[in-house]
């Protein structure tokens, strides 16, 4: 408790005696804003993986798997439901905290786009905040695996109605095509280069023409010392074999997957919006 005063979580009374403050606050599960879930797969969950550190270091090879037994994806939904379950709502939180300053960078309000994608949307909360910005916006389409669409349907209110449609499969198969917009919220980060432009072909095939995708993602600028960029960057590598990327890099994936990349739009968060559009037929790649 006194560390955790030091550094501003609780407020220190005396010598005995410590008070919840407007940071501690958050750490409470029955506050609106909580932070709790966030915090609890972080430094329970995601400790395990960081003991086995030197063995990513050393093979490349994800260290979770080796804490754990299974990897990431399978423990979550197989082995520990409860925690796959604190898991969705640690990234609903942590949705919470980013999504406006992405809803801003998107300004689809201005962009004429009338039907959305959001693929691996979780419990939707992007989705609904980019239909809210955009009153002209008439479709979105919540697209995640069967478990979590049930969850998100059960737990959180979504249903399909005339303006969001829940959509269950995988994103490495299919996703829902001729959409004028595909979201991508942290996803490409959780996937090594050749799992990335596997998923990157699939959404170029569900896409039109002038259709166009936002990754949102860290995006490693080389010139900057970004801790919290390069902190996610190493729990990506032992937690799922993944990484950030630079913007060379994203350029790359999107190349390969028959994408252009046309521009990155900063946001006020950690995260940028990486655009991509398919490329013409005689730069077509894929």
């Amino acid at each position: 408790m006194r560390a955790l005063a030091h550094i501003g979580v609780f407020t220190r009374l005396d010598e005995t005696h410590f008070a919840n403050n407007a940071e501690s606050r958050l750490l409470r599960s029955d506050v609106s804003d909580s932070v709790a879930d966030m915090v609890m797969t972080t430094c329970g969950l995601m400790h395990g993986a960081f003991t086995e550190l030197l063995h990513t270091v050393r093979t490349g090879e994800p260290g979770f798997g080796r804490a754990h037994g299974v990897p990431m994806w399978a423990y979550l939904s197989e082995r520990d439901p409860a925690a796959g379950a604190r898991f969705n709502k640690a990234m609903a939180q942590a949705s919470g905290v980013v999504d406006p300053s992405l809803v801003r960078a998107a300004a689809l309000a201005d962009s004429g786009v009338r039907s959305v994608v959001d693929i691996g949307g979780g419990r939707g909360g992007l989705l609904r905040a980019l239909l809210d910005s955009s009153p002209h916006t008439e479709r979105g389409v919540l697209f995640d695996r069967p478990a979590v669409i049930e969850d998100t349907r059960a737990e959180s209110g979504i249903t399909s109605d005339g303006r969001i449609e829940l959509v269950a499969g995988d994103f490495f198969s299919a996703v829902p095509a001729g959409a004028d917009l595909y979201v991508m919220k942290w996803i490409l980060h959780d996937w090594d280069d050749e799992a990335c432009v596997r998923l990157l072909n699939v959404c170029r095939q569900a896409m039109r023409g002038d259709s166009r995708l936002l990754a949102a993602d860290a995006v490693i600028d080389p010139r900057r010392d970004d801790e919290l960029v390069h902190g996610m960057d190493l729990e990506m590598l032992v937690s799922l074999g993944g990484k950030e990327r630079t913007a060379a890099e994203f350029a790359t994936l999107y190349d390969a997957a028959g994408l252009r990349l046309t521009r990155i739009v900063p946001t006020a968060s950690m995260y940028s919006l990486v655009e991509g559009v398919p490329q013409s037929k005689g730069q077509d790649t894929g």
